[in-house]
């Protein structure tokens, strides 16, 4: 059996809706109604809740974002530069120190000069869905400066996960499983893509400015629900696009790619702001509020997590 039925926005913020039936004279002062169908069992779920809402003295329903969940690494830059996570991971400063004015709370990291920051080895932060999160303010750009650089060996020739800013055009094939790139373009332009084995971009495009503020989180799920076909290497293979690879900007969505997967393994040299190659020029700039999950988290997520730093 089916109910139609008035119902009305009760919370201020008009993401619920309460059932009224012989309740009508307990209606709060100028309700918005709106028609609803329901099953039986909603129609009782409807009923209960509002009743509870009711004699509560509020409808709103607690938050369900929990954004220390399933989190693998938290560097927040207050007071220093260890590991915040339950995790609590050994973290080594090589001249990197806490600032003042962050993007999120009262502080930032400050990479200058060959400063940089080594998380230590032995952990598997990517093996299937993840996500990174970070704010930076670079002041300079050059080809092959690293954000973050995990991998398995030094210098790179395994698996690894690696922000960077300029990366030039290369037909090179390396099996850096995980990649987040930003290719240096036009004067102090720089632009983000995610790749696989260099040869499988997913291009996302985004422009990263210098001597600002700005939030970049990137989403990786293993098995997309709308896989987006496939794509033909520099060795003329077809490769299965089975992951989804989505960038936000700021909180909101930017783009979102077709991607292969090979599960990332144990990393054994973990950096933030230096390049597991030595010749490779260091990071120069402020960082905050750097963070791995170990899941693919929602939009709202995102824009919870950009909301801390506005």
């Amino acid at each position: 059996m089916t109910y139609t039925t008035p119902c009305f926005f009760y919370c201020p913020d008009g993401n619920s809706y309460f059932v009224l039936s012989e309740l009508i004279h307990l209606l709060p002062p100028n309700p918005e109604f709106v028609p609803c169908t329901m099953s039986t069992a909603n129609f009782r779920i409807s009923i209960t809740f509002w009743l509870l809402c009711l004699f509560l003295g509020s409808c709103q329903p607690s938050d369900p974002l929990d954004l220390t969940r399933d989190l693998r690494l938290h560097l927040t830059g207050e007071g220093g530069y260890q590991d915040q996570s339950s995790f609590h991971w050994s973290v080594d400063s090589h001249g990197v120190v806490p600032v003042a004015g962050g993007a999120v709370g009262e502080e930032a990291l400050r990479f200058a000069d060959s400063a940089y920051l080594e998380v230590a080895s032995g952990h598997a932060f990517f093996t299937g869905d993840y996500s990174i999160s970070v704010w930076i303010h670079p002041t300079s750009g050059g080809t092959w400066t690293r954000i973050l650089d995990f991998n398995q060996d030094a210098p790179a020739s395994g698996p690894a996960v690696t922000f960077l800013f300029g990366r030039p055009d290369s037909t090179e094939v390396h099996l850096w499983l995980d990649q987040w790139v930003m290719h240096k373009g036009v004067a102090v332009e720089s632009i983000v893509d995610f790749s696989r084995e260099r040869p499988y971009d997913a291009a996302l495009g985004y422009a990263v400015q210098l001597d600002q503020w700005q939030h970049l989180a990137v989403t990786y799920r293993a098995e997309a629900p709308n896989p987006l076909g496939s794509q033909t290497n520099t060795k003329g293979q077809t490769v299965p696009l089975k992951g989804e690879v989505t960038l936000y900007v700021n909180g909101q969505k930017h783009s979102t790619s077709g991607y292969c997967l090979s599960p990332q393994g144990t990393t054994t040299t973990n950096y933030t702001g230096r390049s597991l190659f030595p010749a490779d020029p260091y990071y120069q700039g402020l960082m905050d509020d750097i963070r791995i999950y170990d899941r693919a988290l929602s939009e709202k997520e995102i824009e919870a997590l950009y909301a801390l730093g506005e």
